[in-house]
């Protein structure tokens, strides 16, 4: 692949440009080297691909031209069972379990729900006012959006204040 010039230091490669500007920085290098360019960001060494037509080809080579890896700390986070980590027959398997639940009808059935949940955690926060840990939110906002699209939504299970906050920890230590 086609390795840019000597942009900034060794090992950081287009990390200080891109501070500023990535966008701007990828789209250069795709100008000066084409549609697709390996180069380095953060000490990494990145490969860069415009196009759809190169995406898709890159996708179907999986495991056969390329390999791709989430960064260690993200795949840790989506765990060993995740569509986004299984590979081969268990990711065909899973998304096949999942396709009805993120199909067009599926996915306008949730807009409303989804709405009001936004809704109730956006008033949750404001009245929390400053000082708010954000990262504890977000994850209770992530828990709730999906226990309601799964139905989880009423019932004794999670009535109350109390029943939230606990199904939020265990989510939190998850």
């Amino acid at each position: 692949l086609p390795r840019p010039p000597s942009a900034g230091l060794p090992l950081i490669g287009d990390t200080l440009a891109s501070l500023d500007d990535a966008l701007a920085v990828r789209n250069g290098r795709h100008a000066q080297l084409g549609p697709i360019f390996t180069a380095r960001f953060m000490g990494r060494r990145y490969t860069s691909v415009r196009g759809a037509g190169l995406v898709k080809k890159l996708l179907q080579a999986e495991h056969v031209t390329v390999e791709t890896a989430w960064p260690p700390r993200v795949a840790e986070l989506l765990g060993p069972a995740s569509i986004s980590t299984t590979h081969f027959a268990a990711h065909t398997a899973l998304r096949r379990a999942l396709a009805p639940a993120f199909g067009p009808a599926a996915v306008a059935g949730y807009v409303g729900l989804m709405q009001e949940v936004c809704e109730e955690h956006a008033a949750a926060w404001a009245a929390a006012g400053p000082g708010l840990g954000g990262a504890v939110a977000n994850k209770a906002f992530t828990l709730s959006i999906i226990l309601h699209v799964m139905g989880f939504s009423g019932g004794a299970a999670w009535d109350g204040p109390a029943a939230k906050a606990r199904v939020n920890d265990l989510f939190a230590d998850w």
